[in-house]
């Protein structure tokens, strides 16, 4: 179509562009392009899935060490003041069992679920005084806690531990008797391998 119109007393001629229309897409090319993006999906995600799982395993036992370094060194400020250990329990294959049984005349390594290290401080007019220092671990919440008194163990130093192991030192004494002890601390959480620590402590009170 031509369509004329007056501009500066002059005739142009204008014609209409002629405008293409585009095909949409296809019913069979969609189902080509989903296919295309779900084989594609498939074939990535089991990689994304390992780097995802891959991430949260490093960040899970970043974690668990940083949180087991800071409780073992908690558990061993609080041995290094003691004087003696005043009492240990062990800990008994029964989960219900919430009694404690002393084993501190005992000189063999011990799975601990209790014990009381005692300080005890002389002074030059010959008074002195007690101070305790109890860790108590349940096996149940996996959680050790500490307190000064038997009745108020509640605040909690520790947790996803599944084992205390404790030794008398030098070997041979019994812990009633021993200067010092040898701590096996073991650790683990979701997806994360077990993490053990170990240390020695010497009783810095010992007489």
């Amino acid at each position: 179509m031509i369509k004329l119109i007056m501009h500066n007393k002059r005739y142009k001629v204008l014609s209409f562009k002629k405008f293409k229309i585009k095909r949409g897409f296809t019913l069979i090319e969609i189902i080509v392009t989903m296919l295309i993006l779900f084989i594609t999906l498939a074939m990535v995600s089991p990689l994304l899935n390992y780097n995802l799982k891959s991430l949260y395993i490093t960040e899970n036992k970043n974690d668990l060490q940083r949180e087991a370094n800071y409780s073992l060194e908690n558990f061993i400020n609080k041995a290094m003041q003691a004087t003696k250990i005043e009492e240990i329990s062990e800990s008994n294959t029964d989960p219900d069992d919430t009694g404690f049984i002393s084993c501190k005349s005992d000189s063999t390594v011990k799975s601990i679920k209790y014990i009381k290290f005692c300080r005890v401080d002389q002074i030059a007019t010959g008074t002195g005084g007690n101070y305790n220092y109890i860790f108590i671990y349940d096996s149940n919440s996996k959680t050790l806690k500490y307190g000064e008194t038997d009745d108020n163990v509640n605040m909690q130093v520790a947790q996803d531990i599944d084992d205390i192991k404790v030794e008398p030192l030098p070997l041979g004494k019994s812990f009633d008797k021993c200067s010092g002890i040898k701590v096996q601390v073991k650790f683990s959480k979701h997806l994360v391998d077990s993490y053990v620590l170990t240390s020695q402590v010497k009783f810095r009170n010992y007489p």
